[in-house]
């Protein structure tokens, strides 16, 4: 079974994707982790504008509290990489 992504990590998410009117509908499901390093399958409701995710060198958001590198869109899904060390 598909262990749930721990709150931190969906908080990040949650707070990033809004910055794009993108919300996440569903349970962020762990792909790998290690460490405080997640990659992740998120449920997403929202258009994706692929010139605004990609002119920053693919990254959605950094700050504080987490960094999330746009990896790419499987069926209404994002996979990303979530880094709470950053």
């Amino acid at each position: 079974m598909t262990e749930t992504a721990p709150s931190d990590v969906k908080d990040v998410l949650k707070k990033g994707l809004a910055t794009y009117d993108i919300d996440v509908v569903d349970d962020v499901k762990v792909i790998s982790s290690h460490e405080d390093k997640y990659k992740v399958e998120v449920p997403y409701d929202g258009e994706l504008l692929f010139d605004n995710i990609l002119s920053n060198y693919g990254t959605l958001l950094y700050n504080k509290e987490g960094e999330i590198d746009w990896k790419g869109v499987r069926s209404g899904k994002l996979v990303v990489t979530v880094d709470l060390d950053n």
